[in-house]
């Protein structure tokens, strides 16, 4: 009988918890491409173009700093950068070789499809995918004019604007990130 009731207490405390991140939560809706925030700014969530610096030369390395310091500074909005690692997952690839493996009927190729195997079970216990987010805020009175001037000034960082699925998914996935880490 004791242990039902500290079951009882832990599932209540965590929906407790639950609840008032949700109520902490900045996400009260949706208006066509963006995520109405509670505060009455709108959300814009923009997939980042990303560069490998280290093959660049000293000049251009400086030179896209510069760029992209006198672009923000111009810029005087609400940003916010974001970077989340995800695992990647290789379970597919996995099964299709198995089912390959399962199909073949030389030896020597099979050990091979074994080995390519045994090397995406290890890959894929640590490796991580990184993406690169541009959070941008507007304002609700002049949304479409903030929009167009930011597209202007950015348009060399950022690839596309995401689709309201795709940055309710990216939101709820940093979200729930948190919830996760004040939970435990």
């Amino acid at each position: 009988m004791f242990k039902k009731n500290t079951q009882k207490t832990k599932n209540r405390t965590e929906v407790d918890k639950r609840k008032s991140i949700l109520k902490l939560s900045p996400v009260i809706g949706f208006d066509g491409d963006f995520i109405k925030l509670s505060n009455g700014k709108y959300l814009g969530v923009y997939r980042a173009i990303t560069k490998d610096i280290y093959f660049l030369n000293r000049f251009e390395r400086e030179l896209l700093f510069e760029d992209f310091y006198y672009t923000l500074k111009s810029y005087n909005a609400d940003l916010k950068f974001v970077s989340i690692d995800r695992k990647i997952d290789l379970k597919e690839n996995i099964e299709v070789l198995e089912k390959i493996e399962s199909t073949t009927e030389g030896e020597e190729v099979r050990d091979l499809i074994k080995n390519r195997i045994r090397l995406l079970e290890s890959v894929s216990k640590v490796a991580v995918e990184k993406d690169y987010y541009i959070f941008a805020y507007f304002d609700q009175f002049s949304l479409e004019s903030d929009v167009r001037n930011f597209l202007d000034i950015f348009s060399k960082y950022i690839s596309k604007q995401m689709d309201i699925f795709e940055a309710a998914d990216i939101v709820e996935y940093l979200l729930n990130k948190e919830e996760v880490k004040d939970i435990e």
